[in-house]
């Protein structure tokens, strides 16, 4: 939530509404992941298998890339949170 890329549904009455994005987050830091995740989805396995699973569901280019995004999110947070660096899944299956 505090990235901005979490959904919000906008409803009100009897108006049945669709998930949003919240846009709450700083807008620098959204362009920042979704820069990211746009490089990490092409060169990263994980974020790649993710995106597909995401356009297999039928989802939108848009939707699936905020999938990437949040797991982008975790994983920096659990880089920054172990103090370790991040070893993409090719590198992983080899060793």
């Amino acid at each position: 939530a505090f990235a901005g890329i979490d959904p919000r549904l906008v409803e009100s009455g009897m108006h049945k509404g669709k998930a949003k994005m919240s846009k709450r987050g700083s807008r620098y830091l959204r362009r920042a992941l979704h820069m990211a995740s746009f490089v990490g989805m092409r060169g990263d396995a994980l974020f790649r298998q993710i995106y597909e699973r995401q356009r297999a569901r039928g989802k939108h280019h848009f939707i699936a890339l905020s999938h990437v995004q949040n797991k982008l999110v975790h994983v920096i947070y659990s880089v920054l949170k172990h103090n370790r660096p991040y070893v993409p899944i090719e590198a992983r299956a080899v060793s």
